[in-house]
């Protein structure tokens, strides 16, 4: 993954706000040389022990399922 820090966001209620605006992560990856392109939604857990997690599932591949740090 690309990590670029001009964009990195540290504002927890911002981030915790634009989860809950816009639940929904479009995920693009190439299979056989083609986009492809899914819409996975955003669940935000904010009562974890180590602060705001949010987490993405998708039914069509377990593989899709995780949790990522919000910052």
């Amino acid at each position: 993954m690309l990590d670029t820090p001009v964009h990195a966001w540290d504002d927890l209620e911002g981030i915790a706000a634009l989860v809950r605006d816009h639940p929904w992560a479009v995920v693009v990856r190439v299979v056989i040389g083609r986009p492809v392109v899914s819409h996975i939604p955003i669940l935000l857990d904010t009562a974890g022990a180590d602060g705001p997690t949010s987490r993405a599932t998708s039914a069509r591949t377990a593989t899709c399922t995780g949790a990522v740090r919000c910052r």
